[in-house]
C-alpha cells in the first residue's frame, strides 16, 4: 500500500512538472496574436546576453488595429561606455526618452535565459505598468505621474484586443499569458499559466484534479481487489 502510494506521489510530480513546462508557446514575428493584457499578464522567456543589442519588443493593438501601446526592453550594445552593456527599458508614447536604465541596475550575474512578465492594469481613469524580471520586480510606474509625453492617455487607455513581437533583432523565444490574480493568491503559490486566452488554466488546478484522478483510479483498484 506505502509503494503504491509513492509511485502515485512520484506521478503527480511529473505531472505537475509537465503541466508547468508546456504552456510556452512559440509565435511568428510580426505576426498579430489574439490577446487582451487588460485581462491577463504576459511572460516572455528572453535568451541574450547583456550588451548583445537584442531588443525584447511588444506592440499592442485595440480592435480597430490602432496603437494601445508599445514597450520594450533592450540589451544594449556594450561599447565602454559608463551605461553601456547594461539593460534598460523604453515605454512608447509616455517616456519622452527612448532607453532608460532600469533602477536599480538589472543582476548581469544571470545565466542568458529570462522570464519576463508584464502587467498592466487599469482603474480610476490611470494605468499602472510593471515589469518583473524572473518575478522580481524591476519597474513599477503610475503613467500619471510618470509619463512625459502629453498624448498617453489616448494611446495606453484603449481597450487592448491583439499584441505582436515586431520583425526586429527580437530576443524573445516563446511566450504566455498568465490571469492576473489576487497578491494573497500569488504569495501562495496560485501562478496561473495560459496557452490563449480563452484556454486559461492554473497549474495548480491542474495538479489538483490530475491528483484525483490518479487517486482515484487506485483506490478503484484497491476497492475492487
Amino acid at each position: 500500500m506505502a509503494k503504491n502510494l509513492l509511485q502515485i506521489l512520484l506521478l503527480v510530480n511529473i505531472f505537475s512538472v509537465a503541466s508547468a513546462d508546456e504552456d510556452w508557446i512559440a509565435f511568428t514575428l510580426g505576426e498579430k496574436i489574439e490577446a487582451s493584457m487588460d485581462i491577463f499578464d504576459l511572460e516572455v522567456k528572453t535568451e541574450s546576453k547583456e550588451g548583445s543589442g537584442q531588443y525584447l519588443n511588444v506592440d499592442m493593438y485595440d480592435g480597430d488595429g490602432e496603437n494601445a501601446g508599445q514597450f520594450f526592453v533592450f540589451f544594449d550594445y556594450s561599447f565602454g561606455g559608463p551605461d553601456d552593456g547594461k539593460l534598460k527599458y523604453g515605454i512608447k508614447n509616455c517616456l519622452e526618452e527612448t532607453w532608460n536604465t532600469f533602477e536599480p541596475e538589472l543582476s548581469k550575474e544571470k545565466v542568458p535565459e529570462r522570464i519576463w512578465r508584464f502587467s498592466l492594469s487599469k482603474a480610476d481613469g490611470d494605468v499602472r505598468f510593471v515589469i518583473y524580471d524572473d518575478e522580481n520586480e524591476a519597474l513599477n510606474i503610475l503613467m500619471s505621474e510618470t509619463c512625459d509625453d502629453g498624448g498617453w492617455e489616448a494611446v495606453w487607455k484603449r481597450e487592448i484586443t491583439h499584441i505582436e513581437f515586431p520583425d526586429r533583432f527580437s530576443a524573445a523565444e516563446v511566450y504566455r499569458f498568465r490571469e492576473k490574480e489576487p497578491e494573497s493568491e500569488e504569495e501562495n503559490g496560485g501562478e496561473k499559466g495560459c496557452e490563449d486566452t480563452n484556454t486559461c488554466y492554473s497549474s495548480t488546478s491542474a495538479l489538483s484534479v490530475g491528483a484525483e484522478l490518479i487517486l482515484g483510479a487506485f483506490l478503484a483498484g484497491n476497492a475492487l481487489a
